[in-house]
């Protein structure tokens, strides 16, 4: 997409997904950027490998806490800093679908 409409791929650059979703390549959506720029891309996104693994821990806690202990989504969010919108969309299997899958 990239060479097609912006041109060939600089020396020491890498296509971008801006927003971490690597199907995605609407022209809006991709970029070249250094492989820096790229990893940070990953960890902002959560699509890195390490913080995949972390994110699925911390993902299969909630869902045990809510799911087996019956803590409230508003305790949970309390414990992990997070909105009572995430943990239902987290309990509700809404998100991190790479998890699911």
């Amino acid at each position: 997409m990239l060479e097609t409409f912006v041109g060939p791929r600089p020396y020491n650059m890498e296509c971008r997904h801006l927003d971490g979703n690597k199907l995605n390549n609407n022209l809006d959506n991709v970029c070249w950027g250094t492989h820096t720029e790229n990893s940070k891309d990953s960890i902002d996104h959560l699509t890195h490998t390490a913080l995949q693994r972390q994110a699925k821990d911390t993902i299969l806690r909630i869902i045990y806490l809510h799911d087996y202990l019956k803590f409230t989504k508003k305790n949970i969010g309390l414990m992990f800093n997070l909105s009572r919108r995430q943990i239902s969309n987290i309990v509700n299997k809404k998100c991190f679908k790479y998890i699911w899958t």
